[in-house]
């Protein structure tokens, strides 16, 4: 494969405005808008024979923003304390998958997650302090790599991540202090099929594979 173009061109506008209801509530919020211009030219080389270019353009754009709200609540217990809520939208640009592989589109279409992250943070007497945090990701168009005939190619599937964190610090002399951390990770991941064309049996223990005479197709056999 050979690719003597491959340009990028990206920019963006953002601004945050940040603004205290109260002594002890503060609100967030931000716009981010987002433009990627990509241009291409590759082909293969078919039997050390060179075959066309193929120039190909790309131009995508977005706009994504995040709203956070802050609490600094009195419970009494903690010298300091702080609880949040956030939410925030992320984008990246797709981009193009290499020419001459058999049935792969030429591009691959964004990224793009909708994060939720709810925790709080407080201070302790005597040194010490809690930290919890929980958060969920939703992915549309999360970019993964795939095989096919022994290419590196880009597809899009949905995708799901969720997790919590709990911090523990104590500190009961200054000279002595106690970490403690937990934390929860879970993924769903949308349905997908990979199979390499060129290598279908994936290297898995039992099986071969055969050709088929008749449309040269390759096939597995145990």
């Amino acid at each position: 494969l050979e690719t003597p173009v491959a340009d990028l061109q990206s920019y963006a506008f953002f601004g945050e405005a940040y603004v205290s209801l109260s002594d002890r509530l503060r609100v967030t919020g931000g716009l981010r808008w987002s433009r990627d211009r990509k241009d291409q030219s590759n082909r293969s080389l078919l039997y050390s024979l060179p075959q066309p270019f193929d120039t190909n353009t790309l131009t995508q754009s977005a706009l994504t923003g995040r709203a956070v709200i802050e609490w600094n609540p009195d419970f009494g217990l903690a010298k300091d304390a702080l609880v949040y809520a956030s939410y925030s939208q992320g984008f990246k640009g797709g981009g193009f998958n290499p020419q001459g592989v058999v049935a792969v589109p030429p591009t691959f279409d964004p990224e793009k997650v909708n994060a939720f992250e709810i925790g709080s943070k407080s201070s302790f007497g005597g040194g010490t302090t809690l930290n919890l945090a929980g958060f969920y990701y939703d992915y549309k168009g999360l970019q993964v790599s795939n095989i096919v005939n022994r290419t590196s190619v880009n597809e899009n599937i949905d995708a799901e991540l969720w997790g919590g964190e709990i911090e523990l610090q104590l500190r009961p002399v200054r000279q002595l202090t106690f970490d403690l951390s937990f934390a929860y990770l879970g993924s769903r991941i949308g349905e997908a099929s990979v199979i390499d064309p060129r290598d279908p049996t994936g290297g898995v223990a039992g099986t071969i594979a055969v050709k088929d005479i008749n449309t040269a197709a390759n096939c597995v056999a145990t």
